[in-house]
């Protein structure tokens, strides 16, 4: 079963009738079915979007996923769960990722990988600003080529990859529930 919930594939599709020229790439192990692909195929036209503006991905081996990013501008997260590893993963190769924060822990995952790397700005809290927010970086592309630039050193300086501190951070945490449970 597909983690993307049709009213995120709406909310991209909002963008791609904005920005008529973009394309959607989309990888799942489940679209090398092709009533997985039939399925996708006719949600993006429900809303306005053509079978020749996507490119829909099958399963691949870990460096093959990873090779995808380089032809993709910005990742739009997705609802109800939100991006996990792959988040983590775009990041790290250079893409900017655009999430709607979710009400729950598990749409909210990308929400603190860009807080703890320092890019509040890809965090939206509405449709319309994700919307808003993904057509002006669909415009701004030497805004998106300053993201893909700093993004990697951005996450490598970060509380993300840093066992220490995030340990230490951690530990403290735990320290103050334990200290407030007791009161």
């Amino acid at each position: 079963a597909f983690k993307t919930g049709e009213p995120s594939i709406a909310r991209w599709c909002a963008v791609l009738r904005e920005l008529g020229e973009a394309r959607f790439v989309m990888a799942s192990p489940n679209l090398k079915y092709a009533a997985a692909r039939q399925r996708m195929t006719g949600l993006f036209a429900k809303y306005g979007v053509a079978a020749h503006r996507l490119t829909l991905l099958g399963e691949a081996d870990h460096a093959q996923q990873l090779a995808r990013y380089a032809v993709v501008d910005l990742v739009f997260d997705s609802l109800p769960y939100s991006g996990g590893l792959t988040s983590c993963e775009a990041l790290w190769m250079g893409v900017p990722v655009l999430t709607l924060s979710g009400d729950r822990v598990a749409g909210r995952h990308s929400t603190s990988h860009l807080s703890a790397i320092g890019h509040p700005e890809l965090i939206t809290s509405s449709e319309d600003e994700f919307i808003e927010r993904a057509c002006g970086l669909g415009r701004d592309v030497e805004l998106l080529t300053g993201l893909r630039a700093r993004l990697r050193e951005d996450m490598r300086r970060s509380l993300l990859c840093d066992l220490s501190a995030y340990a230490d951070r951690f530990t403290s945490a735990l320290c103050e529930i334990n200290f407030s449970s007791e009161k």
